[in-house]
């Protein structure tokens, strides 16, 4: 059961703080989303209501318009997430942690959120854009998912009594196929590796804009095409006339 719960814990420090992020991103953009926003306003406490959340998505303008006695909290919150973007990973996360407070509130409500927060602080070295950061997040907590459904899973084993099926894991089922995102490869080898999709707009993202931005995704494929020992395949979409695609521009420099 402690397991279960410090489980439960990170991946709920994960969706805090990729809805951090998500806000920080959008708020220029298309307008922060009214979920990202519920869930970051009070988390640490700002004592705000969420009567100036008017509509599924809100810029900076929308915020305050309706933020009447709130206005500046919203101006702190909404400077907050402007810092969050324009600092680098391993200082955005350092700041969105100890400055604005955000451990402060975690220790308080999660299991093990200490470790979770450094181990965070740490992850974020490794990443020199928002985007590419974003996406990590997205990958640690698209697995957290996956550990807990694994572990309720388990649980319920335990509770009828049945053994787990030879099949459930890798090694008991012999070789197989792990499906794995680029960031999540690294430090990781395999005999053989495809990595398909190596599209314009997939990579670099269509929200890769400037040079640091494209040049930190160069190198994620670069990663994940060195985990190969023995063999590598990288694919593209050709397209067609009402959906074109232009292979990536990364491959021409690696082919």
């Amino acid at each position: 059961m402690r397991k279960q719960k410090e489980t439960t814990s990170e991946r709920e420090i994960l969706q805090d703080i990729l809805a951090y992020y998500r806000a920080a991103l959008d708020l220029a953009e298309k307008g922060a989303s009214r979920r990202d926003l519920l869930r970051i306003m009070n988390r640490p406490e700002r004592w705000l209501s969420g009567s100036f959340l008017g509509s599924d998505r809100m810029g900076r303008n929308a915020l305050l318009s309706g933020a009447g006695l709130e206005r500046e909290t919203i101006l702190d919150l909404t400077g907050d997430l402007d810092l969050l973007m324009s600092l680098s990973p391993v200082y955005s996360i350092r700041y969105l942690i100890d400055n604005v407070g955000y451990r402060t509130f975690a220790v308080r409500f999660y299991r093990e959120a200490g470790p979770v927060l450094d181990s965070l602080c740490e992850e974020a070295a490794g990443f020199s854009s928002p985007e590419s950061w974003i996406s990590r997040l997205e990958d640690l907590l698209e697995y957290s998912l996956y550990k807990g459904e694994e572990e309720q899973k388990g649980q319920g084993r335990q509770k009828t009594g049945k053994k787990a099926p030879k099949s459930s894991t890798i090694k008991a089922a012999g070789p197989g196929v792990n499906v794995i995102t680029m960031h999540a490869c690294k430090g990781l080898e395999f005999d053989t590796v495809y990595i398909p999709g190596l599209n314009e707009g997939n990579i670099p993202s269509r929200r890769a804009l400037i040079s640091t931005q494209i040049e930190e995704e160069r190198r994620l494929l670069y990663v994940a095409m060195t985990r190969a020992r023995r063999s590598l395949t990288l694919t593209f979409l050709e397209g067609t006339p009402d959906r074109p695609a232009a292979p990536s521009r990364f491959l021409l420099q690696y082919t």
